[in-house]
């Protein structure tokens, strides 16, 4: 069955793990039928009881024609090669917050560092779709969090995901922790992949299945309550009504985890969504403080915000106040960025002083320009 050399019980439950249609509850409901090595006799000849059958996508044909052209022994030495931890619900090395969860996965794989996901952590999520002031906000919250010792989990997704990882990797803080829909051996997409292995080097990443499984549609939604249960709170920093970002608020509000969103642009369809879970009463994220405030830990010392976006405090503190230019600038800057050319035809001023204006406001840390935007930076002066 598995050679001369016996396999350990891990190398048959991540066999089973990834067989097509095994989702969580599936996947414990077969293991009524035994001990993973049993199990996987069964599914391999098509003998699992109907009643163990993981749901009625994967039958027991199916399950065995998967079986056929699956070998325990080399899923094992995939995870072996590429360094990934196998650990069975109930071990002693299984993270408590997902043992704890309502919806807990049969095994989990972490490539990294685990001990990470015992630390003080929030979720950082949004739309692959950013604009440039969501991927800001996202990388500098992250960035702020990370400085103050907050792990910050996210889906390794482009868009904010990708941008809250860059944040949390910025500087040398909390690790962050990468939770994924597919095999460790591909974290993400490939766009991604130097930023993956540099979460699974200073953090750690985790997935319910092994590796060379393929990401799935179906599997994101139900990866997204591994990335909350792993999370104390959740901020959403961009997304739309419909966004795959509503999956992870829904698992969110289903938890009881404290639900924060980052205000956004009126008619901005990346906001439509992050603006309706305000209305509907979410906490409002408007930077480092905010998010600190809802899982009840203290500012960063001195009651500075490390790099917390809009409305995060200048670290030098209170700022002068702007002059007359200044302030009429400010006035029609509003909080979504823009073309210093809008901006300067809006405010009704001259180029010239326009400029040097800016120049002064950015000075101050009133704004900061990137990429040709001239955006608003929050904080009390």
């Amino acid at each position: 069955m598995s050679g001369s050399v016996p396999l350990p019980m891990e190398a048959y439950l991540a066999a089973l793990a990834g067989l097509p249609a095994v989702g969580p509850a599936g996947l414990r409901r077969m293991l009524r039928s035994g001990s993973p090595a049993t199990v996987w006799e069964l599914v391999a000849s098509g003998r699992l009881p109907a009643e163990h059958l993981p749901s009625r996508a994967a039958g027991a044909e199916r399950l065995r024609v998967a079986a056929a052209g699956t070998s325990p022994a080399e899923v094992w030495a995939r995870c072996r090669r590429h360094g990934v931890a196998v650990v069975p619900l109930g071990s002693p090395e299984f993270p408590d917050r997902l043992a704890a969860d309502p919806d807990p996965p049969a095994v989990v794989f972490l490539r990294g560092e685990p001990a990470l996901l015992a630390s003080p952590t929030v979720a950082v999520v949004g739309t692959r779709r950013a604009t440039g002031y969501g991927r800001q906000v996202a990388h500098d919250l992250a960035a702020g969090l990370t400085a103050v010792g907050v792990s910050v989990v996210s889906g390794l997704a482009l868009g904010i995901d990708a941008a809250a990882h860059a944040g949390a990797l910025s500087g040398s803080g909390a690790g962050p922790v990468g939770v994924v829909a597919a095999g460790l051996d591909r974290p993400g997409p490939r766009r991604n992949a130097a930023l993956a292995r540099e979460v699974a080097r200073r953090g750690v990443l985790v997935s319910e299945l092994p590796p060379g499984c393929a990401p799935e549609p179906w599997r994101f939604p139900v990866r997204n309550r591994l990335l909350v249960a792993l999370s104390e709170a959740v901020v959403v920093v961009e997304s739309a009504r419909g966004g795959g970002s509503m999956s992870t608020v829904g698992h969110a509000l289903h938890r009881d985890r404290p639900l924060l969103a980052v205000p956004g642009p009126i008619g901005a369809p990346v906001s439509e969504g992050t603006n309706a879970l305000l209305a509907d009463g979410a906490l409002v994220c408007t930077g480092l403080d905010d998010v600190l405030c809802a899982i009840g830990r203290t500012v960063s010392p001195g009651g500075r915000s490390d790099g917390g976006g809009p409305g995060a405090r200048d670290a030098a503190g209170p700022r002068p106040a702007p002059d007359v230019d200044g302030a009429r600038l400010l006035e029609h800057l509003g909080w979504s960025p823009t073309t210093t050319e809008a901006l300067v035809q809006r405010s009704g001023l001259d180029l010239a002083p326009a400029v040097r204006a800016l120049g002064r406001l950015e000075d101050q840390g009133w704004v900061r320009r990137r990429g040709g935007l001239v955006e608003r930076v929050g904080g009390g002066a």
